[in-house]
Order: C-alpha cells, then sequence, then structure tokens
C-alpha cells in the first residue's frame, strides 16, 4: 500500500486531496501531471460507483480514473439508478448496504434494465453463500469484500469487464 492511501485510510487526509497534492507538486517540477496508465479498452470503460460513505466513494473514484476508466459517484441507490438510467455504463460497483435502495435491489434494477452490464457487490457483510447464489441467478458479476487494497479493486474490474491482465 502506497503512503497515500495510508493517509486516507487513516482519514488524514482525503483522496481528492492526495490527487491535488500530486497535480500541484507535477506544476511546481513544471511538468505536466502524468497520464494515467491504463489499457487503451480501460480509458474507454466507464464505472458508476454507488456507496453512501463518502471518503470510500472518493477513493474508489481516484483509484479508478487513476486507470484511466471514465467515473459517476453517486451516494445512495436511488441516486445510482437515475444515473444509469441517464447515461451509459460498463460496470457498476454497489455497496451492499445503502439508504433508500440496497446494492441488491439496485443490481436487479440494473440487470433489468441491461443485463451485458458488469455488477459488482462491495461489502464487508456479505458472505460467500449469499454471493454465490445471486451470482448463479445472473444479479452478481463480482465481489470486493471489505475492507479492500487497491490491487483488489483493479482485480475484480479486469475481471469483470473480461481485460487480460
Amino acid at each position: 500500500m502506497k503512503l497515500g492511501e495510508h493517509l486516507v485510510a487513516l482519514g488524514y487526509v482525503t483522496p481528492s486531496q492526495i490527487e491535488e497534492a500530486l497535480r500541484l507538486q507535477s506544476r511546481m517540477r513544471g511538468g505536466l501531471a502524468p497520464e494515467p496508465k491504463a489499457e487503451a479498452s480501460a480509458s474507454r470503460a466507464r464505472i458508476l460507483v454507488a456507496d453512501d460513505d463518502p471518503a470510500l466513494r472518493g477513493l474508489l473514484a481516484n483509484l479508478l480514473e487513476m486507470r484511466g476508466f471514465s467515473v459517476t459517484v453517486t451516494g445512495d441507490g436511488e441516486e445510482a439508478l437515475a444515473a444509469f438510467q441517464e447515461g451509459s455504463y460498463d460496470c457498476v460497483i454497489t455497496d451492499w448496504m445503502m439508504p433508500r435502495r440496497d446494492g441488491l435491489e439496485l443490481a436487479r434494477a440494473v440487470k433489468t434494465l441491461n443485463p451485458l452490464v458488469q455488477v459488482i457487490v462491495c461489502s464487508g457483510a456479505l458472505d460467500s453463500a449469499t454471493f454465490e447464489q445471486h451470482a448463479k441467478e445472473g444479479i452478481i458479476d463480482g465481489y470486493l469484500p471489505k475492507p479492500f487494497r487497491a490491487q483488489a479493486v483493479y482485480e475484480v474490474i479486469q475481471k469483470a469487464l473480461g481485460y487480460e491482465d
């Protein structure tokens, strides 16, 4: 885990503060902020993140944007469904327990609207039997247990979207 990730995890800074600090550092050195290293297909993938924890959704957005994904964040299942209906997404990452519409309800709605969209559930409370049941039903395509490391986020996205390592 990098220093910035540790500082965010400990609550000393936000992901946006880390990102801004890196941009400022780059400008002070006379260069432009480096472009994120990403596969060509990742730069076109659109991901919708739904989580009621502002720090976690900010961290996920930051991690995914650094890999070249286009990211939209929402604070609950209702906001996420509205954004999904207005936009076009390749993948939805949703918290399992959220107000106004939980992750399972959101996953079902997303799959009803577009069964090809990959839905990844992010939770510390989901047991493997429940995940496997919903995966067999075609509702959930991936699982990201909390707490997670950045590499786990990238791996579950790559698997869900069918990217090569």
